[in-house]
This record gives C-alpha cells, structure tokens and sequence, in this order.
C-alpha cells in the first residue's frame, strides 16, 4: 500500500486539446499538475508544455483546415449549412483561409511527449471532440481519471455526433457524466433580441471514471480527488475519498484536510490551489 507521503506528492497529467483556455493553468496548479497543450494558436506556458499542432482522428494526408471570419469556428470539418442559417452566423462563418495540413492523432502526441499515463482530458475542436476519443485506444481510455469535452445536442459539423451517443459510448468505457455546462443558442428570427434563453446549443460535459474507485492501492481514488479538487468538485472530491479502498481512514483523515482545510469551509466561492499548497507543505514539514 502506498505510504502518506507519496500519497502527497502524487503528479496529474492533463493534456488539453485546443482548448487554452482551460483553467488548469498557473503557478499553484503546476505543483500538481502537467499539463500538456495542443493547439493551433496556443503560445507555451511556464506550466505547460504545449506545441502549435492540429490534432485529428489520424495522422494520415488529406485533412484540410478550414479558418473562419471568427477564428474560434475554425476547424477540420465543415458546418452544415442548414445550422448556420438557422442561427445567422454567415458572417462569422465567413471561409477566410483553407490549407492541407499534417495533423498530429492523439497516440502521436503521447509519443511525441513521451506521456505513458494521462489522468485529465480536455479537448474544445469544433465537432471533432468525440472523434478523438474514439480514436483513443482503450487500454489508454480506461485509465483517464477524468474528461471534459465539447458536446452538441443536434450536430453542427459534418461528421459531428450528437451528445447522447458520445454519452453512451463512454459510460460503456466506465465513465459518467459529472457535471455539463450549456451554452445556448438562439435561431435568426426578428425577435430574437427579446429572448435571452433559446434553447440549449453545445455543452462542455465532465465525465468522471467511475472505476477508479476499484484501485486496490487508493492511489487513483487519491489522485482523482486531487484532480477535481483543482476542477472546484470539493464534495465530490470528499466523497471519492471517503470511498476510495486501500487507505487506512487515519490516513484519509490527513488527505481530507488536504482536500477541504478547514480554514476555508464556508468559503468555498475563494477556495483554491493556495489553500492545499498551504496544508501539504504544513503536513510534510510535520513529517507525516
């Protein structure tokens, strides 16, 4: 069984693809975590090591990059034109730029990186999120922690899936669906203005691995909580913890301080990173 301190020093590794914006970024975070970023126009960060790429299914010729007025609509597949109607978007889908490129596949981004585990998934690829993943062999799949990808409702690409059948597909690898952010979306009619809800467009769904808690040694329940503890689940975090199997509960006790100390409960809105630096460098200079 693993000991306190290595427990504590445990080391994430998250690979965020086309989505710079992730917010596992900064100086406390990188104590914790790896981050390894793929993306067209990413710059690299003191935190993450991050190189200007396109990721597809494959790496093989024949994908063409289509660039958009809104550079955020850019992508590998194209848009349904019937979608874009149906929202007035021709301005921002306006083709600017299209050029062959020599993509990067996931598996190829692990070798390049020298990546043998990879415990966080972010990918934000305008329709091609759950490609990916499928393209991800699963001896590789079932051993992510977690997942947090770009979903849609009804597809707005070509080739793209709908959200129910990226859900199902991975609840079958052992993954449920934790936690979805909805973006909504309004349709091009003369008063639009006046409705601010529309109807529900795209998602960013977490889905979180439920069979890690069957790790005998604790050490995926342990770094799982730890993960969404960055990610702002400090329930969930506890809760994981709670149940993780192979930790002694004297030991869980110290790792739940970890997690939740108690000089920020009841504070949670300012809770972050500073706080679980604090308490693990407080527990190891104790010598626990």
């Amino acid at each position: 069984m693993p000991g306190l301190n290595e427990l504590l020093k445990l080391k994430l590794t998250a690979v965020i693809l086309g989505a710079s914006g992730e917010s596992l970024d900064g100086e406390e975070v990188s104590k914790f975590v790896q981050v390894y970023g793929l993306d067209a126009r990413a710059e690299k960060g003191a935190d993450r090591s991050c190189i200007r790429a396109v990721v597809a299914p494959n790496s093989q010729k024949g994908w063409v990059m289509k660039e958009r007025k809104m550079q955020v609509c850019s992508s590998l597949l194209d848009p349904l034109e019937e979608r874009i109607q149906a929202y007035g978007l021709s301005d921002e889908f306006t083709l600017v730029n299209n050029y062959e490129v020599a993509p990067c596949s996931f598996m190829d981004f692990l070798r390049l990186n020298d990546i043998s585990q990879v415990d966080y998934l972010k990918t934000d690829l305008e329709g091609l999120d759950f490609s990916i993943i499928q393209s991800i062999p699963l001896s590789i799949l079932r051993e992510i922690l977690a997942i947090r990808c770009e979903l849609r409702f009804v597809p707005f690409y070509d080739g793209e899936v709908p959200l129910d059948v990226a859900v199902a597909y991975l609840r079958e690898q052992g993954f449920d669906a934790l936690d979805i952010d909805v973006e909504r979306c309004r349709f091009a009619t003369p008063m639009r203005e006046l409705d601010s809800k529309g109807h529900a467009g795209f998602c960013n769904v977490l889905f979180l691995n439920r069979t890690a808690a069957n790790d005998p040694s604790g050490v995926k329940s342990s770094k799982q909580s730890l993960l969404l503890h960055l990610l702002g689940y400090l329930n969930v975090a506890e809760y994981i913890l709670e149940k993780a199997a192979g930790i002694s509960d004297e030991k869980k006790a110290v790792l739940r301080n970890v997690l939740m100390p108690p000089s920020t409960l009841g504070n949670s809105a300012n809770y972050g990173c500073k706080g679980f630096s604090h308490v693990v460098k407080s527990i190891n200079s104790k010598g626990l």
